[in-house]
């Protein structure tokens, strides 16, 4: 990761990025499940990504990700090729960064200390995404980040969507600020209650009795709608059906080979295809399959990802729901009638969260489940298997090939 400086604020370049569907609570959860040296994140749920930084000793306070700030700054779709001077080491290095829809590509965010390498990439992205390919000198650069970025906008209180987090700021750092918080307002709130201490008997009683009745009225409001303050994304999930429309399809039509390298694996999450690829004696490591990239723990293994189509949100409501017990015997004569095998049903505990001291049970529980050793006759025909899939809180989020064996795997909710 490099820092530069554009309109006298701080850029980082050359983060890791990975594609996420959820809130950015759920977003630092799983990158916690990481490579424990990313220590520095960005999230932006509204783009369905976040990227991972390593700090390596220096300081990354008031810094913001290049690359998230130029997707929020609506940047034209292209694979673009910068010049730049590192801040820190003061060397010269290009950085490429691929954009399409408002997405950054997972294979993009890079630096390299030669022109050379970068423009192999660059290439190599833009036959992916099939956008146009610019290049730029550092004069150039640095007009089109003035253009496209101006003066750095200062937000009290408020950070910076684009702005680097800490990843291993601890909980009792957090209670340490908010704790500052309260004493400066707390003081604040002395200084101007002893101007005030006169009306404050007078009014006592009266905002006593409008608080009690705030609070009655507030803990109703919470119980008649708890669905409200729990992770409900679920709901929107794509149906069964129209998952299985564009994965299996896309699968079938993907190569078995590329540059000679053999497909190991292929998995479809519904928006992605991602790809395994192993070594062969006719591989060449300098001409990895669709944009690939090596396993730095297995040089042997490169791995490589395609974005689909976004499907169609899907539209659920919690009333649709069937008992657990319902919902498990649907899924096992759903397995019984295709002569199939549950590998995998398990169940987590229900969810409870205390909102304003009232706690709060979750209307659903998430169950988890897979299928494995299905036959590829029965993926062919996902026109007419996917109907079959239509149970009731049931979504399927991935579709895999591995070792000559079909898997689907996904959630089941339950009231």
């Amino acid at each position: 990761m490099r820092r530069i400086i554009l309109n006298g604020q701080s850029y980082a370049v050359g983060l890791k990025g990975f594609h996420f569907r959820g809130t950015r609570e759920e977003a630092i959860q799983e990158a916690h499940g990481r490579d424990a040296q990313f220590d520095l994140i960005v999230v932006l749920t509204d783009h369905e990504q976040y990227g991972l930084g390593r700090s390596e000793g220096s300081s990354w306070k008031k810094t913001k990700s290049l690359a998230a700030s130029l997707v929020r700054n609506n940047c034209p779709d292209a694979v673009h090729v910068f010049s730049f001077h590192d801040e820190s080491t003061k060397e010269p290095f290009w950085w490429v960064i691929g954009i399409l829809k408002k997405r950054i590509s997972a294979q993009s965010d890079r630096c390299f200390g030669n022109k050379e390498e970068a423009e192999a990439l660059a290439i190599s992205i833009q036959n992916s995404l099939g956008v146009e390919h610019k290049s730029f000198s550092e004069e150039e650069s640095l007009a089109f980040f003035s253009n496209h970025l101006g003066a750095p906008k200062k937000k009290l209180f408020l950070q910076d969507a684009t702005a680097l987090s800490s990843l291993r700021e601890t909980d009792r750092i957090k209670l340490l600020k908010a704790g500052l918080w309260v004493m400066a307002f707390a003081l604040g709130w002395w200084t101007v209650d002893a101007v005030l201490e006169y009306k404050a008997a007078r009014d006592a009683m009266e905002q006593a009795r409008i608080l009690t009745q705030n609070k009655e009225r507030r803990a109703k409001e919470l119980a008649a709608h708890p669905e409200r303050y729990f992770s409900s994304v679920w709901m929107k999930s794509p149906e069964p059906d129209s998952f299985l429309k564009q994965c299996a399809p896309a699968m079938f039509r993907f190569p078995t080979a590329a540059n000679g390298w053999r497909l190991a694996g292929l998995s479809c999450s519904g928006d992605f295809l991602n790809a395994t690829w192993e070594h062969t004696e006719f591989s060449d490591f300098m001409y990895l399959p669709f944009n690939g990239a090596l396993d730095h723990k297995k040089p042997q293994i490169a791995t490589s990802s395609k974005m689909l189509p976004v499907l169609p949100e899907g539209q659920r409501e919690p009333g649709i729901l069937l008992s657990q017990d319902e919902a498990t015997r649907r899924i096992y004569a759903l397995t019984q009638h295709f002569r199939l095998k549950l590998k995998k049903l398990s169940f987590t505990k229900r969810e409870t969260r205390t909102v304003e001291k009232i706690q709060l049970t979750c209307p659903w529980i998430r169950g988890s489940w897979e299928i494995n050793k299905i036959p590829a006759v029965m993926i062919t025909d996902y026109a007419n298997v996917g109907p079959a899939f239509a149970i009731p809180g049931l979504i399927i989020t991935e579709l895999s090939y591995d070792k000559d064996t079909w898997t689907i795997r996904g959630e089941l909710y339950a009231r």
